[in-house]
């Protein structure tokens, strides 16, 4: 299986990003990803004349635009190579997106709050194990369900390293930052987040970020953050030009660095923007 870059699910009727998640910390054209994001809901009908065919990829030579469309929403997948096996996961990705979310989906014109699908991470993540994540992640453990490590068929061995990462998932600490701390390898201790994933014992709200770190933003409508932050969440991320580091960019809008940290950890975390240079 070849890289993944980046995976969205977009709702068919208005082309809106419901979910997005960054594989890694490659970097492809944003302004491609995006103006696609934003088209394929008004030309889908051009796609898919009488409902009988659809586009299903876009090849630019170094990666592909893979695409699935179900009943109400589009899977597309950013993919180094489109084979049949990275297909296969796409599809079932997208009936589980549906079978999950498909009442919140009926209504959710009404409210047009992206947050609850942000929980289908963990599923992503279970689908495509194999991919590089992004070690800045910031795992948090989920107490009321960490006894469910004891019912997992592992051995014993594994279990007596889950439930020690596990401990350390604070929300605070990276996954390189626990590997670091345990003295496992940054790829184990990943693994062992998303065997913990796959039983909803953690999540991955936030990640981590640097006083002089230097973001970039991707193009997508940052929706969750307008939401959480307002405007000022917004200008944040319009202040991340490729340039300026964090500390840079807190000091000319005049924001405590903390909160604005705080906010680039989710934007990073939701695809809004991407790092181009850090620790």
């Amino acid at each position: 299986m070849g890289k993944l870059y980046d995976i969205y699910f977009i709702k068919a009727e208005s082309g809106e990003c419901l979910f997005h998640f960054k594989f890694g910390s490659v970097a492809i054209d944003p302004n491609l990803v995006s103006g696609f994001l934003q088209a394929i809901g008004s030309f889908a009908q051009q796609l898919i004349p009488g409902e009988k065919s659809f586009l299903r990829t876009i090849d630019r030579g170094d990666f592909k635009i893979m695409i699935e469309k179900g009943a109400k929403v589009f899977a597309v997948l950013v993919a180094e190579e489109d084979t049949p096996e990275v297909r296969q996961k796409l599809k079932g990705l997208l009936q589980r997106f549906e079978y999950i979310y498909g009442g919140y989906l009926d209504r959710w014109e009404q409210s047009r709050d992206v947050t609850p699908f942000q929980s289908f991470l963990s599923q992503v993540l279970i689908a495509f194990p194999e991919q590089p994540i992004n070690p800045r992640l910031l795992p948090r453990a989920r107490p009321e369900r960490i006894s469910v490590v004891e019912s997992l068929e592992v051995p014993d061995a594994l279990k007596m390293r889950l439930v020690r990462v596990l401990r350390l998932a604070d929300g605070k600490r990276s996954l390189e930052e626990i590997a670091e701390i345990v003295g496992l390898p940054v790829d184990e201790v990943i693994s062992l987040f998303l065997l913990a994933a796959r039983s909803g014992v953690v999540d991955f709200p936030f990640a981590k970020i640097f006083d002089d770190d230097i973001l970039v933003k991707t193009g997508l409508d940052p929706i969750l953050i307008r939401k959480a932050y307002g405007e000022v969440g917004v200008k944040l991320i319009e202040a991340c030009d490729g340039k300026k580091t964090v500390k840079e960019i807190a000091d000319r809008e005049g924001a405590p660095l903390n909160v604005v940290k705080y906010v680039f950890g989710r934007a990073l975390r939701l695809g809004y923007v991407q790092l181009l240079k850090g620790d």
